[in-house]
């Protein structure tokens, strides 16, 4: 009896080629990254079915007055989506600096403003975004990532998770590996990988801007 391959779940992509209004879009929007451009183009390919946006304000100590993220930021944000046929909720709150500070004593005296966006292409979807976070649910943020389900299995278990440093050289000199960006499990790395060679290859098809710019960038980053 042989052995049974794994049956690798992925949210195929309805959507294969965008239109290119879309695309450029996209491309030309001022206030996003480069992996931020990339996760908004998935969510349209329906590779992945939700994912959040967040901006930040400067930072002010408590005793300054509140600064807040740029309201044409945050308008024009709201065109993009609306423009590309996305839904979205917002979220605006007020909290503690992420980092203490040397020169405060490494007091968190520090104030900055955060709007969150969640965008889908349906309402239902963003629900289910929320509930994995209120739930706290690994599977679910999982599935609305569009991640192969034997690696979110993979991800709470012992050493079940592979190392960068262990994938063979044909997987890491593929150029999908730049688009890597969930932990791949020991036993079925090979087939989940095909998951991010998809996501590449979506990418490539609709922004050759997109994915030759962010290749360059990603092969600086250390430990890629």
């Amino acid at each position: 009896m042989g052995i049974e391959t794994p049956k690798i779940e992925r949210y195929e992509a309805k959507n294969d080629v965008l239109e290119r209004e879309v695309i450029e879009k996209v491309e030309n929007y001022p206030h996003l990254d480069l992996q931020e451009k990339v996760e908004l183009l998935l969510v349209l390919g329906e590779f992945k079915k939700a994912n959040e946006q967040d901006f930040e304000s400067d930072e002010w100590y408590d005793s300054q007055p509140e600064k807040n993220v740029a309201l044409e930021k945050i308008e024009s944000y709201e065109k993009l989506l609306e423009e590309i046929g996305l839904v979205f909720e917002k979220k605006k709150e007020t909290m503690k600096s992420r980092r203490a500070y040397k020169e405060d004593n490494y007091e968190y005296v520090r104030n900055i403003e955060r709007v969150q966006y969640i965008f889908a292409k349906k309402k239902e979807d963003i629900e289910k975004y929320k509930r994995a976070g209120q739930e706290e649910s690994d599977e679910l943020f999982g599935e609305v990532y569009g991640f192969p389900q034997t690696a979110v299995k993979a991800f709470n278990q012992p050493n079940g998770l592979i190392k960068y440093n262990e994938l063979p050289e044909n997987i890491r000199n593929d150029e999908a590996y730049a688009f890597y960006t969930f932990e791949l499990s020991r036993e079925n790395f090979q087939q989940e990988f095909e998951t991010v060679k998809k996501w590449a290859e979506f990418i490539k098809r609709n922004s050759p801007k997109i994915y030759k710019e962010y290749l360059e960038e990603r092969r600086g980053v250390q430990g890629r």
